[in-house]
């Protein structure tokens, strides 16, 4: 016979963050629209390319948001899937915790991983979910595939296989995908954070007294 009482597990605790999540998506879309701003500038003027000043303007605050945007909302998401298993611990999460931060940057699996992340820590921890988040996914894949496009569209444009027009054209695509994305990624954050602290509140209204 064990002398010793079995610990008692620790406190549900709402995870911090969820505030930083949306307020940085809000920044990198924030940043998307100057970018689309200046290369219309620069085709309205004819040369079609932003130039080096102007794209270090745009390019590189946009890149460094994004990074801290990958970390803080990575955060987020592995102490909120730990909450999910802690308050439905026979919820479904078809992938592994550590693809919380992996699912982004493998190659290929980065198409759905991350949507089976966060749709799955979703479910688990909201009662009656709005919707399984197609919005926002397909929204951001948009995002990244034309993303990855315009990144050859300088060359074009620099080649003369392409006109003037065809960066602002990608830029502007990018920004209204963006914008969809963020609308979705907004109501899913909210969603979680709201069902996170009903939990956490019945928690701790049933705990028995010390």
């Amino acid at each position: 016979m064990s002398l010793h009482p079995p610990a008692a597990a620790p406190p549900l605790t709402v995870p911090r963050g969820a505030g930083t999540v949306v307020t940085l998506a809000c920044v990198v879309t924030g940043l998307q629209l100057v970018a689309f701003v200046v290369a219309l500038a620069s085709a309205t003027r004819g040369d079609g390319v932003p130039s080096p000043a102007a794209v270090t303007l745009t390019d590189l605050p946009l890149a460094l948001v994004q990074v801290a945007a990958g970390i803080v909302t990575c955060t987020w998401l592995w102490r909120s899937r730990q909450l999910a298993v802690a308050v439905d611990p026979g919820a479904p999460h078809v992938r592994d915790a550590v693809w919380v931060w992996l699912g982004w940057v493998v190659p290929v699996v980065a198409w759905w991983f991350p949507y089976q992340v966060v749709r799955d820590i979703r479910e688990a921890t909201v009662r009656d979910p709005a919707d399984r988040g197609g919005l926002w996914w397909g929204a951001w894949l948009v995002t990244s595939w034309v993303s990855s496009v315009s990144v050859y569209g300088v060359a074009f444009v620099v080649g003369g296989v392409a006109g003037p027009a065809l960066l602002p054209v990608l830029e502007g695509i990018v920004l209204v995908a963006m914008g969809l994305a963020l609308w979705g990624w907004v109501e899913i954050v909210r969603e979680i954070h709201v069902a996170q602290r009903q939990w956490v509140s019945s928690a701790s209204a049933t705990a028995p007294p010390a």
